[in-house]
């Protein structure tokens, strides 16, 4: 009997090995995606808490108005190129996502394939063993019978 032998594994191990690096890609892309959006979040609320901060003075004077616009414009100016760097990231991750699928479907191709394959590897087997096992069978009532002659 022969051992199984695929000859498209290397092939089915680099497809593999292509989705777990697309994959890790794709977290680390999640992952700053989620500080972006962190960083937007924060963001939102200093510009809050300037806002209420100014709200619960008593007092204001116009420096400190003055003051507060351009800290609120800074902020605006940083929640705006945040958000293009967050559409930007949104897109490539979009693309990584497509990618996967892609490798998804490579990967799944060749794995069905290698299944099939060992499946009829497997039914090949078997039908060997039954063979010798009949053979076997017969040749020891073959040599009972000449036994049983003698």
């Amino acid at each position: 009997m022969k051992v199984f032998h695929f000859r498209l594994e290397r092939a089915l191990r680099l497809r593999r090995a292509q989705m777990q690096a697309a994959e890790a890609k794709l977290k680390d892309l999640l992952g700053e995606e989620l500080r972006i959006r962190e960083s937007l979040a924060t963001i939102a609320e200093e510009r809050l808490e300037a806002c209420c901060y100014v709200q619960r003075e008593k007092t204001t004077n116009p420096i400190e108005m003055r003051a507060l616009s351009a800290y609120l414009t800074g902020l605006q100016a940083r929640a705006a190129k945040l958000q293009k760097i967050l559409a930007s990231k949104l897109e490539i991750i979009r693309d990584q996502r497509r990618e996967i699928l892609h490798l998804e479907r490579n990967e799944s191709l060749l794995s069905k394939l290698r299944d099939k394959k060992f499946a009829d590897w497997q039914n090949e087997t078997d039908r060997e063993i039954e063979t010798i096992a009949q053979e076997a069978w017969l040749a020891s009532r073959g040599k009972q019978k000449i036994l049983d002659e003698a």
